[in-house]
């Protein structure tokens, strides 16, 4: 390993911050300077760096770059005491293990130290599979406490929920103790330019760390997993009032959002299940966290949340979504009227400022996507919009309401403008097939219906939509070229007028004169005079 920051300080501390040799591992260089650690890295090939991100002649992200470049198995730890987002954007796009802010914690680098060597583990091994298993036995209870958790996610009725707990815990490597149980979920919300999936992998697992982290000294057991863009914690506690958990997981809540040089703007929101005091109904704990999360809509900005049942909702999704609402939107739909359909959505969503049930908003929602599918499905094909499935993942993604009805407004105008954009471009191909065909043939006749005929429309129909495309009618066009290939033959060559006449499509000598003069001012002598 090579350690590289410009503060010395720093440096001793990394050094004496975790027994390298109980880890397995050498430091083979201690530098203080951008350059001098990317010469060092080529010389010595280090598995891991530790670098700071200001440095003197190559930062950090330089330094990740250039060794990427001709070490792409090199790991890297981002180490950082600025706020600087943006360039801890950059990094986790290079793929950096982890991005830890001064003051160094231990067990934060010890943490993301234990990853890199299992991971390294698995990429040397001849065998993936035998020394998969092999790691997960020897180095991390956590995968297999994961399995417990991921089993109750795909079985509801799986016989983990009836099984005792000595059996489980021996199942499992778990350590749960007679008390009470519940399932917190922690989602994290960021802006849409910041979503990708290196920013959210690495915010996973942050949230992950932080949270077993904080739980641990106040439950029996914590048993965590990413799944979905969010992390599951199944927690037991002496404590049915879950005084103490819900301290902690505001500190969780505060640690997180402190992290802005590493994730802008970034908001978490924690749901809670019901408080059990057996295993037999976790699943059903786990949909009320679901549900405690999705509350967040109706909650005003409450950052933890505990699943209640919420009253029915006094209107019924199709009370206000009637066929005279449905009707309208269709109808702007089948001239393509977006400002007609954005405003329809604008009244829609001003009956979610009052709404006191999530559920009635997802079902709103779900309802408006279904009746633009519609929209799109029966008047704009064969444009493709998502379909519902997708809709429904990104409402998940959304803090508030007003969120999602912004971003649905922008996404419809955006598509429409795509689709207007394609049905432009068609309706272009059989004017340029014409141009080009007039381009070809200006020395021939050319008549309407012949090259209406060639584009597969009506006289009339290609009249007025040749019209439309150029803002010129169909003899003007062919005027314009024929003269325009007149002035090149009186410039270029000494071709006598008639026969230049001729050669663009005219056999009538003076009715050709008299158009040129129109079209330039000039009749063809004097133009040839003046420009040949």
């Amino acid at each position: 390993m090579i350690i590289a920051d410009d503060e010395i300080k720093v440096c001793q501390l990394l050094t004496h911050l975790v027994n390298w040799n109980d880890m397995g591992m050498e430091i083979v260089a201690v530098i203080n300077d951008g350059k001098k650690a990317y010469d060092a890295i080529c010389n010595l090939k280090p598995d891991i760096v530790i670098t700071d991100i200001r440095m003197p002649n190559y930062d950090g992200i330089d330094l990740i770059r250039m060794t990427k470049e001709i070490l792409p198995e090199t790991y890297f730890i981002i180490i950082s005491g600025y706020s600087q987002f943006e360039y801890a954007k950059s990094a986790i796009q290079y793929g950096v293990e982890n991005y830890l802010l001064k003051p160094i914690k231990s067990k934060e680098l010890i943490n993301t130290l234990t990853k890199i060597i299992e991971k390294h583990a698995l990429k040397l091994s001849d065998n993936w599979e035998k020394n998969e298993l092999k790691i997960m036995l020897h180095s991390s209870e956590e995968k297999v406490k994961k399995n417990l958790l991921a089993e109750l996610l795909v079985d509801p009725e799986s016989k983990i929920t009836g099984i005792g707990i000595n059996e489980l815990n021996c199942e499992f490597c778990c350590h749960f103790k007679k008390g009470y149980y519940t399932i917190l979920i922690i989602k994290p919300f960021m802006e849409p330019e910041d979503k990708s999936k290196e920013v959210l992998s690495l915010l996973l697992t942050k949230i992950l760390c932080t949270a077993k982290e904080k739980l641990e000294v106040c439950c029996e057991e914590v048993v965590t997993m990413t799944w979905e863009g969010q992390v599951l914690c199944l927690i037991n506690t002496e404590d049915p009032t879950l005084t103490t958990v819900k301290k902690q997981l505001n500190k969780v809540r505060i640690e997180i959002s402190n992290l802005q040089d590493i994730f802008s703007n970034v908001k978490i929101v924690i749901g809670i299940g019901q408080v059990v005091d057996s295993l037999s109904n976790v699943h059903q704990i786990l949909q009320q966290a679901q549900t405690a999360v999705m509350d967040r809509l109706i909650r005003n900005g409450e950052c933890i949340i505990e699943f209640k049942e919420n009253g029915q909702s006094e209107k019924e999704v199709f009370d206000v979504i009637d066929t005279q609402v449905r009707n309208r939107i269709l109808s702007y739909f089948e001239v393509l009227d977006i400002a007609g359909i954005l405003s329809e959505l604008t009244e829609l969503w001003k009956v979610l400022e009052e709404a006191k049930d999530s559920q009635f908003i997802y079902q709103y929602y779900n309802e408006i996507v279904s009746l633009l599918l519609y929209g799109v499905k029966n008047y704009m094909s064969p444009y493709q919009f998502p379909d519902l499935t997708w809709y429904q993942k990104k409402f998940k993604s959304f803090l508030t309401v007003p969120d999602i009805f912004q971003w649905l407004k922008q996404h419809i105008s955006e598509e429409f403008d795509k689709f207007t954009a394609e049905k432009r471009i068609q309706d272009s191909k059989p004017m340029r097939q014409a141009k080009q065909y007039i381009n070809e043939n200006y020395n021939k006749e050319i008549t309407l219906e012949n090259v209406s005929s060639l584009t597969g429309f009506n006289p009339a129909y290609f009249s007025a939509l040749f019209k439309k495309e150029t803002g010129e009618n169909f003899m003007e066009y062919i005027m314009k070229v024929r003269i325009q290939n007149a002035k090149y033959l009186l410039i270029q060559t000494n071709k006598d007028i008639g026969d230049i006449a001729a050669d663009v499509g005219y056999t009538d000598l003076k009715y050709f004169s008299k158009l040129f003069k129109k079209k330039t001012g000039l009749n063809p002598s004097e133009f040839r005079k003046l420009y040949g």
